[in-house]
């Protein structure tokens, strides 16, 4: 054996572990921005995990073990295979991705940036020189900060 493995191996082997002793445990992915320690790098994909306990969902992540800042949940699911980000068919090519996550201290200004994040375009306004109508995102969206 390697003795190595990435993030989503240790989500899978911990999910493993705690629906061996019943416990409720579900698959998480998205990017872990470059804020805290240990430094994760740019743009780092990331695999996290959760367990059901007392009516409420705690994450983990067996990577780090330590609390992180800037989590950006992209998917939740039984495992990887059942929540993949992207499911290609025939060849493709990424040709650039970036996401930034900062820090922000409390303050007055925070209610307007919130605000902000708090809408998002109508998918049926994809089109070429549509002009994107915004809704409310909803309660339980996961924010940025």
């Amino acid at each position: 054996a390697e003795k190595t493995g990435v993030c989503r191996d240790f989500a899978h082997l911990a999910i493993s572990l705690c629906r061996a002793m019943n416990i409720p445990a579900r698959y998480c992915s998205g990017y872990l921005g470059d804020i805290g320690v240990p430094d994760a790098g740019f743009d780092d994909f990331c695999a996290w995990f959760e367990v059901y306990l007392d009516g409420n969902w705690y994450t983990f992540d067996a990577r780090y073990n330590v609390p992180r800042i800037g989590r950006v949940l992209m998917v939740r699911g039984n495992d990887a295979s059942d929540v993949a980000m992207i499911t290609s068919f025939g060849a493709y090519e990424l040709s650039g991705f970036r996401v930034w996550s900062l820090e922000l201290a409390d303050g007055e200004g925070n209610d307007a940036l919130l605000e902000q994040l708090s809408v998002r375009p109508h998918p049926q306004h994809r089109g070429l020189g549509a002009q994107p109508s915004l809704s409310p995102c909803g309660e339980g969206v996961n924010r940025l900060i």
